[in-house]
C-alpha cells in the first residue's frame, strides 16, 4: 500500500513540476526584452493591386502610402506611423550581409546591415542604447554607424563610441569606414534558440550614397498603437483599407503574432502536459483517499482501542498524517531531482532562460501536503468518531 502511494505521488509531483517550469519559461519568453518593441507594434505591407493599370505605377503606390499614413495617424489608439521597413523578427524590409572589422588588417566578422531604420532613435522602436545616444533621422550624419552589443564584443572592444569601424561587402567590391555613435542592446529576432543577430545601422543619407536616391515607394508602413487596444486597431485598419483602398492587396503583421508563432510548439506542449498534470492530480487524490479508506477499515479496531486508552482525535490524526507525510517527503525527494534534470535540459535549449526558482518546489510541496492532509484528515476523522465499543463488538 505504501509503495503504491509512493509511486503515485512521485509520478504526480514530477508531472506537476515540469509543466509549471514550462509555463514559467514560456511566460518569460513572451515578456522578455528581445532588444526591440514587440507589444503594440505592427507593419502594413503593400503587396500588389487588383487593378492591372496600377500594378507598376510608382506614383499610385507612393500616393497610397502617403494617404494610408495620414488616415492611420487619425486613429485614436495609434501613437506613431512611419514609412520604414524592417527585416527584424520576420517583418518586411531589406538587409545586407557584410563584414566588419576594428581595422583594415584585422579579421573580419559577418554582420547584417538593416536598411530600414533611419529613425532608429524613435522611442516606439524600443531600442535601448547602452553606449552613446541614438541619432534621430534629421541629425544622423552620413558617416555615423550604430551597432549592437554583440558586434562590440566580437570586435574585442570595451567601449565602442568614437571608434572607427571598417566594413566591406562579401565579394570585396564595396568597403568603407564609419564612426560608431551608439551601441544598442542585442537583438534576438531569429529562433528563440539562436544567438542574437549582429546588426548595424546606417543613416538614410549613407544608404542613398551607396544605392542611389530613394525615389521609389517603401511599400512598408510601421505602426505603433496602444497594446491594450489591438482589437479596436485591427478593426479600424481593416475598415480603412476596405473603404479607401479596395484595390490594394496588403499584408498586416503584428510583432506579438510573430513571437507567438515561435512559441507555438511550446504552448501546445504546455497545454498537453497541463491536462496530464490535472489527471495526475486527480489520480493522486483519489488514490490517496482510497488507500487511506482501506487503511482505516483495516485499522478500525486499533483506532477504537487507542480511543479507549485516552487517545484524542488529534492524536489519531497525527499518527496517520505523520505516516503519509513521510511518504510525501520521500516522493518529493525523488520527484524534484528527476523533474529538475528533465527541465534543465529542456530550458537550456533557449537562448534566454527563466531560472527554476526555489518557490516552485515550495508551492508544489505545500499544495501536495494540503491535498494529502485533507484526504487523510477527512477519512480518519470519520473513522475516529465511531463508537469504540461498537467497533470492538463488531470484531472488525
Amino acid at each position: 500500500r505504501k509503495a503504491s502511494l509512493f509511486i503515485q505521488l512521485t509520478t504526480s509531483i514530477t508531472f506537476i513540476f515540469c509543466p509549471i517550469v514550462m509555463l514559467r519559461q514560456v511566460h518569460f519568453l513572451r515578456n522578455n526584452d528581445w532588444g526591440y518593441a514587440i507589444k503594440g507594434r505592427a507593419q502594413l505591407g503593400i503587396v500588389s493591386t487588383r487593378n492591372p493599370n496600377q500594378l507598376f505605377s510608382v506614383d499610385f503606390i507612393r500616393e497610397a502610402e502617403q494617404k494610408i499614413v495620414h488616415l492611420t495617424q487619425q486613429m485614436p489608439m495609434v501613437t506613431s506611423v512611419r514609412n520604414t521597413a524592417s527585416t527584424i523578427n520576420g517583418m518586411g524590409g531589406a538587409s545586407y550581409t557584410l563584414e566588419l572589422s576594428s581595422s583594415p588588417d584585422n579579421n573580419y566578422i559577418e554582420a547584417t546591415m538593416e536598411a530600414g531604420f533611419w529613425d532608429i532613435g524613435h522611442p516606439d522602436h524600443g531600442f535601448t542604447a547602452i553606449e552613446g545616444t541614438l541619432p534621430r533621422e534629421e541629425n544622423w550624419e552620413e558617416n555615423q554607424i550604430v551597432i549592437t552589443e554583440n558586434i562590440r564584443r566580437a570586435l574585442g572592444w570595451d567601449n565602442a563610441v568614437g571608434r572607427t569601424i571598417y566594413w566591406r561587402s562579401l565579394n570585396g567590391q564595396y568597403q568603407d569606414a564609419n564612426e560608431v555613435v551608439a551601441v544598442i542592446k542585442d537583438i534576438y529576432d531569429g529562433s528563440l534558440m539562436n544567438q542574437p543577430t549582429k546588426y548595424f545601422f546606417h543613416s538614410k543619407q549613407y544608404y542613398e550614397r551607396l544605392h542611389g536616391s530613394i525615389n521609389h515607394p517603401i511599400y512598408y508602413i510601421t505602426i505603433s498603437y496602444e497594446p491594450e487596444m489591438r482589437k479596436e486597431f485591427d478593426v479600424a485598419l481593416k475598415d480603412m483599407m476596405n473603404t479607401h483602398f479596395p484595390d490594394i492587396i496588403y499584408l498586416m503583421r503584428y510583432q506579438e503574432d510573430l513571437l507567438a508563432g515561435k512559441l507555438k510548439s511550446e504552448t501546445n506542449l504546455t497545454l498537453i502536459l497541463s491536462i496530464i498534470t490535472a489527471v495526475c492530480i486527480l489520480v493522486a487524490v483519489f488514490g490517496v483517499y482510497s488507500i487511506v479508506t482501506l487503511a482505516c477499515a483495516q485499522r478500525r479496531k486499533e483506532i477504537a482501542l487507542r480511543k479507549i486508552h485516552g487517545a484524542t482525535l488529534a492524536d489519531i490524526l497525527s499518527i496517520f498524517i505523520k505516516e503519509y507525510g513521510l511518504i510525501v517527503l520521500a516522493a518529493s525527494a525523488v520527484a524534484f531531482p528527476i523533474g529538475y534534470m528533465i527541465m534543465k535540459e529542456w530550458v537550456a535549449q533557449y537562448v534566454k532562460q527563466a531560472p527554476i526558482a526555489w518557490w516552485i518546489y515550495a508551492v508544489i510541496l505545500l499544495a501536495i501536503v494540503l491535498l494529502i492532509a485533507l484526504s487523510v484528515g477527512s477519512r480518519v476523522w470519520r473513522t475516529a468518531r465511531e463508537n469504540p465499543a461498537e467497533v470492538i463488538k463488531s470484531g472488525n
